[in-house]
């Protein structure tokens, strides 16, 4: 049996089938337009080969027709355009959103992610894992550029591009969904993937996951404090909440997408976990990881 030869998925937005805005409805330079919007990236630097959108603003991407899409990417500056090797330690916030009818007057947005508490940079990829969506226009409303320098009040976008198939590396991670491309993928990243987003299916069941990784994480925190007390009503009350916290985990799914982007969220417990451990006695090291629990899943319930 011959091999599948794999076909690439062309760039949605490429070749005249979108055109840029920023939000006050100005349209961006032509050639802008085309450097951002085309399939290979042009050189850049800190003064060229970009669109700036001043903070707070919004960069509008709207399709000359609806598009079924089911992968996204955009790059946001980061210093490592072909003439550069030092990554910049600027970084962004956002929000990404589409409308399946654009207006200029007015549309109804749908919001697919923010990065508030995780700013970032370099290329940003988003995969509805579910179903393609269909697209009339992508809005990224751009709230602040973190690191002090003379662009600071703006956020940079290089490229940004969207394919009806995503790339190779999400469905090799994605198992299951090896069988649903039709040997079709969008072209690989050139460069690294600094946000990997999963969007629907997977996402519905994100809180479940997250807090099923948080709660295993307190479980071994609990398990050491109890190896540090003396007491033995307190031994007990660690030795229940860590049986419930077990239970709790026993049917969770919790191996499949929070190694992906997800994954770094659990770090700030991990950093906070050291830090208690030298100042603080047990009762509140509990209590610091309930609060960072209750905070995650604040920025869970985002998405």
């Amino acid at each position: 049996m011959e091999a599948m030869t794999s076909q690439i998925s062309p760039n949605l937005l490429s070749q005249g089938r979108a055109t840029l805005y920023v939000g006050d409805g100005s349209q961006i330079a032509l050639d802008k337009q085309e450097a951002v919007l085309a399939d290979e990236i042009a050189n850049y630097n800190s003064s060229a080969g970009h669109i700036n959108v001043n903070n707070p603003g919004a960069l509008i991407v709207a399709l000359s027709e609806v598009q079924s899409v089911s992968y996204l990417r955009f790059l946001l500056w980061d210093n490592c355009g072909p003439t550069k090797q030092q990554p910049s330690r600027r970084r962004y916030t956002y929000r990404l959103m589409y409308t399946e009818s654009y207006n200029p007057a007015g549309s109804e947005w749908i919001v697919l992610y923010e990065n508030t508490q995780n700013p970032s940079n370099g290329w940003q990829e988003f995969y509805f894992e579910d179903e393609p969506r269909h697209i009339s226009a992508i809005k990224i409303q751009c709230f602040q550029n973190t690191t002090p320098s003379a662009h600071k009040t703006g956020t940079q976008f290089v490229s940004v591009q969207a394919f009806s198939h995503p790339t190779e590396s999400i469905v090799e991670m994605l198992k299951d969904k090896q069988n649903e491309t039709g040997g079709i993928f969008a072209p690989p990243v050139p460069g690294i993937v600094k946000s990997r987003v999963i969007l629907g299916g997977g996402q519905e069941h994100l809180k479940t996951m997250v807090q099923a990784e948080i709660n295993g994480a307190i479980t071994k925190y609990i398990h050491a404090l109890r190896e540090e007390v003396d007491d033995d009503i307190d031994k007990e009350t660690l030795a229940d909440m860590e049986t419930n916290l077990i239970n709790e985990n026993k049917n969770s799914d919790i191996e499949r997408q929070i190694n992906l982007f997800y994954g770094s969220i659990l770090r700030p417990i991990d950093e906070a976990e050291t830090r208690v451990q030298r100042s603080f006695k047990w009762i509140g090291r509990l209590a610091l990881g309930v609060m960072i629990l209750d905070l995650l899943l604040d920025i869970v319930s985002l998405f």
